[in-house]
């Protein structure tokens, strides 16, 4: 198998694999993107969360050498984290991965765009069902038609 990044002491040391199109001495975006992402997975699975949202911020060319990892917990809860990892070229922030962790379950999430429960049409009269009147009208299920 071929490496991209050559884990020493630390460090991940980039390997001509992990080079873009651009320049050989450059990485490609999805090399620095992964060995984040390789971090946020093995936090996620260590904490027993689910990984539900990646963001990537890329702020400088990152070459053909050796990066650090430094990992900070942003927010702890109980179904919810937020983590972030920062892609480290000596002490310059080269990159960042802000990554939104959940607790596994067997429900989904919450649909918004799913129609209301009958419970809560009944405490809301606002979002009651209208059915339609026999001319097309629609009237709400109190009124009547005619």
């Amino acid at each position: 198998m071929t490496a991209i990044f050559i884990p020493e002491q630390n460090l991940f040391r980039a390997t001509e694999h992990a080079g873009g199109p651009w320049s050989p001495d450059l990485l490609q975006g999805s090399a620095t993107t992964g060995l984040m992402v390789r971090e946020v997975e093995r936090l996620a699975a260590a904490s027993g969360f689910a990984v539900r949202r990646l963001t990537f911020d890329l702020w400088r060319p990152a070459g053909l050498r050796a990066f650090g990892i430094r990992t900070d917990l942003l927010r702890d809860g109980r179904k919810a984290k937020t983590l972030q990892v920062r892609l480290m070229d000596g002490e310059v922030e080269i990159g960042r991965c802000t990554a939104l962790l959940t607790a596994q379950g067997s429900e989904s999430p919450v649909d918004p765009f799913a129609a209301p429960a009958a419970a809560d049409r009944r405490r809301n009269p606002a979002r009651r069902r209208r059915r339609p009147c026999n001319d097309g009208a629609a009237t709400s299920s109190r009124s009547r038609c005619g």
